[in-house]
């Protein structure tokens, strides 16, 4: 098992071992983990895997998938390269508070990436229309993006145990 974490770089990478010290390390590094940037970019934990793992590997990317449209085109670049070469499973993290807005009234949300911050009125039935859409076209996207590079996808819900979804896949 090997580990990477990144936020728009890699920050943290623990080369493949065997044996129960490296998963205990896997662990421990992932417990202990303090991220020094706030932006994410999947590209560069994509583009080591391809750069790092010389044979045929299992990758699990563990992510909120929540990408920028601009972003998109280079992500899928890289996601193409990495499936070519390896067999690409996507732990896709949803906390479904994020998939529909409730009717909340005015609230301040900040994007925790870019800090910049934004009231919206909850209870406007078109903002909350608007944002469900957007999600699902992410969502969409998401899918689309990962099924024309025949990498798997297993969504995890924050609210939910994850055990049977990762059991099913």
């Amino acid at each position: 098992v090997a580990l990477a974490m990144f936020t728009d770089e890699v920050e943290f990478y623990l080369p493949a071992r065997k044996g129960a010290a490296q998963a205990l390390r896997v662990v421990r590094e992932i417990l202990n983990y303090q991220p020094r940037h706030r932006r994410t970019a999947l590209e560069p934990a994509l583009e080591l895997a391809v750069q790092r793992i010389p044979h045929r590997a299992l990758v699990f990317i563990i992510s909120d998938f929540i990408i920028p449209r601009a972003q998109t085109s280079s992500w899928e670049r890289a996601l193409r390269a990495c499936a070519a070469k390896h067999d690409v499973v996507a732990v896709h993290l949803m906390d479904p508070r994020e998939l529909e807005l409730p009717a909340a009234g005015r609230v301040c949300l900040e994007d925790p990436e870019t800090q910049r911050q934004m009231v919206v009125n909850t209870s406007d039935r078109g903002v909350r229309d608007a944002y469900a859409l957007r999600m699902q076209e992410l969502l969409d996207s998401l899918r689309a993006a990962l099924k024309r590079n025949e990498a798997e996808h297993i969504p995890v819900l924050t609210n939910a145990d994850y055990l049977p979804a990762l059991k099913a896949y």
